[in-house]
């Protein structure tokens, strides 16, 4: 038995929507773009578009430290948002959002929801994604909040390819 995904949101195709209890969409903030030096170019605007990828870059993160249970620390920093409302899908069952990134270097993220944090991932190049559960289908929010690496004021270059959510 092969599990179907309930949505797959990535940078150009960033809403899915069934029904009042069952959508979900992502919004970016602090997404960063390049000029375009060549052709090819993946970091510059074009390139993002066509390989349906956003960059975040080491020069603009966050700062660890802070609490992002708080909307002012949270609007300012770079990340991704996740909002959804699975309620028509049923009660007693979990979410498994799987993060797909592609990193040029180490990067690190902090994952939270407006009540408390739920996690932290760091990003290597040759890895892919990562997973979360969430028991809840309530509409929530996540963010992914784009900071800095340990000892270090900077963050790394990577990625944003999209967020698939299946419901368990």
């Amino acid at each position: 038995m092969t599990l179907e995904a309930t949505f797959n949101l990535t940078p150009r195709e960033s809403h899915y929507y069934e029904a009042d209890g069952n959508k979900a969409f992502i919004t970016v903030y602090g997404a960063h773009f390049w000029p375009r030096y060549y052709e090819e170019y993946e970091g510059s605007f074009e390139g993002q578009y066509k390989i349906d990828q956003i960059m975040f870059s080491h020069y603009h993160v966050a700062d660890s430290t802070k609490d992002y249970t708080k909307w002012a620390n949270t609007v300012l920093a770079p990340h991704i948002e996740l909002h959804y409302d699975l309620t028509d899908l049923g009660e007693d069952k979990e979410l498994s959002l799987v993060f797909g990134f592609r990193a040029w270097s180490e990067a690190r993220l902090l994952v939270f929801s407006r009540n408390e944090k739920i996690g932290e991932a760091k990003l290597l190049p040759g890895d892919s994604q990562f997973m979360i559960e969430v028991e809840c289908l309530d509409a929530m929010e996540i963010f992914f909040i784009h900071v800095n690496n340990e000892d270090t004021r900077y963050g790394g270059n990577w990625f944003f390819k999209g967020i698939t959510g299946f419901v368990v």
